[in-house]
């Protein structure tokens, strides 16, 4: 178990400028600006974040003792990509009622989180001890094991034994957090697969319609053809390169524009890049499928026409 100032992906936290004691403070209105967060002991473990060097955060960590503070890896990129940031020292400038002239002395790195947004990439966090904070309004982190009982009746029982008059508020789990994030892009997504799908039907309908009535038109051609020894395949493979010439014409042409305008939807994708190129493959292959479906149909009824009955039909 573990406690933080907001919890994952909560949207509450702080920002604070930075100064790190190693460098020279930069010019005024220029300072670093870090993501803080006021965490317990437990929080990493509690979320499965990796403890990367150094040590995490402990009991003994409070009021009066030196300041410690984990780092993120972001954080250890930008700002010590050339040292060991363990041992290295940041002071913040708030300090919650604590003051925040004594710096915090960095004692671990840890993995970074996407504390803010799932879609979001980390960005550089520095976590603090919250007995040398001060923070009272936490948010409680309980990790329980796969296929355990639910266990809100338990904690609601251990809160009223503690206070009964704390509510407890928001709870939920991580799972329904994340799902809570991605139901926008969720849905926006849905609806324009709704609506492409659609639009690969009606375009297939369509093609099959002028194939079926260009091939109508050719019924006499077709016949002299066959009665010249043309076979059914001969007639198949004539309908098909004839029909799908412009067909990929107009694929490639709306790939092209699909390519060029991607970058409207990048927004709304997450762990996709919007020129990501399978799926521009499967979209290609996707519609091919359906073009070559909607000639083939009426390509195939107009091999199996006798060449007597075709000249009849004239």
């Amino acid at each position: 178990m573990g406690s933080a100032f907001g919890s994952p992906l909560g949207g509450v936290g702080a920002s604070t400028s930075a100064h790190f004691l190693d460098r020279p403070d930069p010019p005024e209105g220029q300072e670093e600006v870090l993501t803080t967060r006021i965490v317990t002991p437990g929080y990493h473990e509690v979320l499965r974040v990796p403890l990367l060097n150094g040590r995490g955060l402990e009991k003994s960590d409070r009021n009066g003792v030196p300041r410690a503070a984990l780092v993120g890896q972001s954080l250890v990129d930008h700002y010590y990509a050339d040292k060991d940031p363990i041992g290295q020292q940041i002071r913040l400038d708030f300090g919650w009622g604590y003051g925040h002239e004594e710096p915090w002395t960095i004692v671990g790195v840890v993995g970074d989180i996407r504390s803010q947004r799932v879609t979001r990439a980390p960005r550089p966090e520095i976590y603090v001890a919250q007995a040398q904070m001060g923070a009272t309004f936490l948010s409680v982190l309980v990790r329980t094991a796969p296929g355990a009982p639910d266990v809100l009746p338990a904690i609601r029982s251990e809160v009223r034994a503690i206070d009964p008059n704390v509510p407890l508020r928001r709870v939920e789990m991580l799972e329904e957090t994340v799902d809570r994030q991605f139901g926008p892009a969720r849905f926006y997504l849905m609806l324009l697969a709704l609506f492409a799908g659609v639009a690969v039907v009606l375009a297939g309908i369509g093609l099959y319609g002028v194939v079926a009535y260009l091939v109508s038109r050719r019924t006499r051609e077709i016949g002299i053809r066959m009665a010249l020894g043309a076979k059914g395949g001969d007639v198949v493979r004539m309908v098909l390169s004839q029909g799908i010439r412009p067909a990929v014409a107009g694929i490639v042409l709306g790939v092209g524009g699909a390519y060029w305008s991607s970058r409207v939807l990048q927004s709304l994708l997450y762990n996709v890049e919007s020129s990501d190129l399978l799926t521009f493959a499967g979209v290609t292959a996707l519609l091919l499928g359906v073009v070559v479906l909607a000639i083939l149909l009426p390509a195939r009824r107009a091999s199996r026409v006798a060449p007597i009955e075709a000249l009849r039909l004239e």
